[in-house]
Formats: C-alpha cells, structure tokens, sequence
C-alpha cells in the first residue's frame, strides 16, 4: 500500500482475572495465551473505494481472532474504512476464504470455533495467511488507520454448531401474501436482532421478508433459531459497493458472493452475475437512483423502484423500470422499505400472489410479477384484464390474456386516489377514484398494461406489475423471455 507505514508487534499477554470460555484449560486464574499484532497505515483519496489489505499469521492452536480498528489520528473528521476478513484460503476474486463483513456498522468483531460477532463466520481458525480488508468509503478524505489484531490459543471445541436455517415453507395455501423484500439486521448496518426483525414484521401486518444484509449470509444460518412458523423468511444479500446496490433473493446461505466490482470491469461483472444466478434465484437492481447504480442493469431481473418513503428518486426508478419495459424487457418491480432500524418495516412493501406461504412459491410469483407494490398494509388493490365479449376470460396481474376483440381493465382499491393506466405507448386514463371497482377500456394497441394509484400530491398509494396481452392475427406479445 502507498504511504502505508507497518508496524508489528507480538507480546505475550497475561491477564489474570479475566476468563474466556477457553480460561478452564489453562487452570484456575490464569488466562489463555495471546499474540498481539499491530498494524497501521494511511488511506488516501485516490484509494476510495480501492481494498486495502493487511495480511497476518496465524499460528497453531489459535481459536479466536479478535480486530479491533481505530481510525484517525488528529483528523477532526476521519473518513471511514468498511471493515471485513478472509482465512488462510486467500482474499482474491471469488476466493473461497471470505469469514465476514461489518461495513462501516462496527470499528471491531471477533471470530470463534462456535460464536462470531454478527457478519462473521465462525468456525475453525486454521493456520496460514489471514487477511483484514478495509475499503475507504469517504470520498476526499486521507485517514490515518491502526488494526489492533489479538490471537488467543486455546483447546480446539470437540464440535462446531450446526447451522440453523430459516423454514422454506410454512403453509400451502394460495393467497396474496405481504413480503418486505429488502431487510437488514444486526448482521450488517441493522439495528435489530432477527427475533426483533420477525416481531415488528408480524406486528406491522406482513407475512414476510428477504433477508438482505450487505455483503454477508451469516444472518442465514441463524434465522431457524428465531423462527415463527407464522413468518416467512427468504435466504438473501445485498451486494454492496459504491458503484451500485443489487439484491438477491433466494441464496444458497453458504454461497459468497464478490462485492469488489468496478462497474468498467465488465468481465468480472459478468462473472459475479453468473455466479449469483447458479447460487440464487432473482437479481435486483436496488435502489437505482438512491445511490447511482452505474453498472448494466440488463442482467437483473428486477427493478426496487420504491426505496423507503416516496421521493424524485422513486420516481426515476419507476420511469427506468417503465422504459425498460417499453424496450421490451419484460422485469418486475418490487419495493421495500430498505429496513435498518426503527420505523415501519412495510412502509412500503410487496404483495405477491403466491401458491404458498414458501420461499419457493414467493420467488417464482415475484419472477412472474404477480405482485403489486403498496404504501402500507391498509393499501389494498387488484386488477384483472377481460375480453369484452368473453368476460369470464381474463388476467390478474403478472399474467397473460389472448386478445378477443375488445378489452377491459378492471381496477379494485379500497383506497381512494387518482388512477393511471398505461402500456407500451403512455397513459391512456388518468381519474380521480373513490374506493371500489372501477373499469376502463384498454386501447387495442396494448401489449401490456400496468396501473398506478397516487395521493392529490403525487406521491404512490399503489403499483402494478403489467398484465401482458397477446395479439392473435400478429402474435405480437410481450412474453416471458
């Protein structure tokens, strides 16, 4: 590292009084045996968003790591270093030795055989090469960094704990089913712990979430351990850096997936797409406008075109998922409150037409887009597509109908507000609705059509995926590609 100055100091400590799990071994009133590293540097502004690593050795019979990260060093404002770790299997692209991530969230975090501080991965401390990451997230700014690395030795655990993973399925019931698709916990920038995330989700009116922490699963080996058989919960991440945000629903809770991807670096890019698809299920831009998301968004599969309370960002995410579907592109829109800490975790949220309350069947209906977005839980809409002179012919949201002569939109809310229709080619009716049905002839142009409900200021009650319409003399349709 440039201007990186290292110092390494190993001290043998003895701290009497104090007795870690491990303490027994080594008789009453004595402490375990700990190496002390110590290593420092300086993070410039051409480092911004560039990894710095800090490589270390861990001896035999090591069985907890603890870091501890201190930055600046008179600065009156230092920036920040995003804070993580790999094992001996090595840090490079893809590698396989990924052990956590805490982001900005913690300045310290330990890893054991059995327990790890929430993003980190416990499990054996082999020997061999470790190596601390930290990325400098602040743009401009020079900060002074120092790692304190302590190694305590101690007897290895006769047996590691079983990973306890989330239900995949808690009913087989068809229904509208609310899912927040965008959540946090204390495993990453959270506040609340899982049980705490699945109360205020079951208080709040939703039937679920996806689990989505930056840049680490360790959360999804421990949802099972907390689980209501009443909430769903959905294996994912967010995979976060400074060029763009994207989600994945449906993970495979051991699979790592290399957050360290400059939006030029197309290969990369590509690769890391490739593998998120093989270990998850569906890809989410998200959210596009909130922070920049400056890499190809054709690979995702989706758009989170609301992010939190409704704002000129939303709106952009909206107008880019609507143009990508005017160009052809048949992806679904989701929104979530992108949840931290308190608050209203469904402020807004997804409802999803699935064929169970299961992690499967939620998927496959928010691939289909057979969802809507909504405000809050007391926001409730629908809308069906019907042939004229077949009505009992018709579409629900996310699905496709043959076109037979005439067609028309029928709209449900039990909110009122003002109600917009579009397809392929613009709005087409633009009303003011009080709650109730109300039905709206569809232009025969239309390839597909999806609806939004506004407040009087504009802001979004509701959204729709479209309902996809065949022509028949032409075969023009927009269909699942």
């Amino acid at each position: 590292m440039t201007n990186t100055r290292i110092r390494i100091s190993a001290l043998l400590l003895a701290i009497s009084g104090l007795l870690t799990p491990h303490a027994a071994a080594f008789g009453a009133g004595k402490a375990p045996k700990t190496h002390e590293l110590t290593f420092s540097g300086k993070a410039t502004p051409e480092q911004y968003y560039v990894p710095v690593y800090t490589s270390f050795t861990v001896p035999e019979g090591i069985v907890k790591i603890s870091v501890t990260q201190h930055l600046g060093s008179g600065e009156a404002r230092p920036g920040n270093l995003d804070l993580g770790i790999f094992d001996e299997r090595g840090a490079g692209f893809e590698g396989p030795g990924f052990r956590g991530w805490s982001g900005g969230a913690r300045r310290s975090f330990e890893i054991g055989e059995t327990e790890a501080t929430p993003g980190y991965l416990a499990g054996r401390i082999n020997p061999g090469r470790w190596t601390v990451i930290q990325m400098p997230t602040t743009a401009g700014r020079t900060t002074d960094w120092t790692l304190k690395i302590t190694l305590t030795e101690g007897p290895r655990a006769k047996k590691l704990p079983a990973p306890s993973y989330a239900a995949p399925q808690l009913n087989d019931k068809p229904g509208w089913y609310r899912i927040a698709p965008h959540v946090h916990t204390v495993h990453s920038d959270g506040r609340l712990t899982p049980a705490e995330v699945i109360a205020l989700g079951k208080a709040s009116g939703l039937d679920g979430i996806v689990s989505t922490d930056h840049n680490t699963t360790s959360a999804l080996l421990h949802w099972g351990e907390v689980q209501d058989l009443e909430f769903l919960v959905i294996n994912g991440v967010e995979v976060t850096y400074g060029q763009g945000h994207w989600n994945i629903f449906g993970l495979d809770p051991h699979a790592w997936i290399d957050f360290r991807i400059h939006h030029n670096d197309t290969l990369r890019y590509r690769k890391v797409v490739a593998k998120a698809r093989k270990a998850g299920r569906l890809l989410v831009a998200t959210p596009p406008y909130n922070l920049d998301f400056l890499y190809d968004v054709t690979p995702m599969d989706g758009i989170e075109v609301w992010n939190s309370a409704w704002s000129p960002a939303n709106e952009r995410a909206v107008e880019l998922w609507h143009t990508l579907l005017v160009g052809g592109n048949r992806k679904f829109a989701v929104a979530s409150t992108d949840f931290h800490r308190g608050g209203n975790i469904a402020s807004p949220h997804t409802v999803v037409r699935a064929e169970a309350l299961s992690a499967e069947a939620v998927i496959d209906a928010i691939a289909a887009g057979r969802s809507y977005v909504a405000r809050d839980t007391s926001a409730e809409i629908g809308m069906q597509v019907r042939n004229s002179a077949t009505p009992v012919q018709h579409a629900d949201i996310g699905d496709t109908l043959l076109r037979s002569g005439g067609m028309q939109a029928e709209f449900r809310s039990n909110t009122a507000g003002r109600l917009r229709l579009t397809d392929q080619q613009g709005w087409f009716s633009d009303t003011s609705i009080a709650p109730g049905t109300v039905v709206v002839p569809i232009p025969e142009r239309s390839l597909w059509v999806r609806a939004e409900l506004r407040a009087e200021d504009g802001s979004m009650i509701a959204l729709t995926n479209p309902i996809y319409i065949q022509h028949p003399l032409t075969t023009q349709s927009l269909l699942p590609e």
